[in-house]
């Protein structure tokens, strides 16, 4: 087996992860991807923030939004993604377990259950986007 197969295997993806962004930057998203060293944080992680539900997703771009503009969640194909780029989201991180304590896939698997989202550190290509809706009304629906 592959190192990704095994990564994969102990990552126990969801099929589909979601991003969110603002309408202005949808066309260049879905002809170019989305490329981590563009994503906007106010934290130290550099990445592709990925929620496991559309509505946490919906909820990123609050501070980026000017007018005119509205929030957008997109969703994410995992299959289309190697496992071995994902990584926990270490800003968002909480609670008891000390990140350093764990190895890099439950790290992985801890912040894909406790927080809701992780960091993707690779491109996604546009193949593996799909507008999924309006990031102001999109309804909680956890995976």
């Amino acid at each position: 087996m592959r190192i990704d197969e095994i990564t994969e295997a102990r990552l126990r993806l969801p099929k589909v992860l979601y991003h969110g962004t603002k309408n202005t930057l949808i066309p260049a998203i879905l002809r170019e991807g989305l490329r981590p060293e563009l994503i906007q944080s106010g934290g130290h992680d550099r990445g592709v923030f990925l929620a496991t539900d559309a509505y946490n997703a919906g909820m990123y771009p609050d501070h980026d939004v000017g007018p005119g503009e509205h929030r957008v969640v997109l969703a994410i194909d995992v299959s289309q993604l190697v496992p071995g780029y994902f990584g926990p989201d270490l800003d968002d991180w909480y609670g008891d377990v000390d990140w350093r304590d764990l190895d890099e896939p439950e790290q992985v698997q801890y912040s894909l259950r406790e927080l809701g989202q992780v960091v993707y550190n690779d491109w996604i290509p546009p193949r593996a986007i799909s507008v999924f809706g309006n990031g102001d009304d999109t309804e909680a629906a956890p995976l």
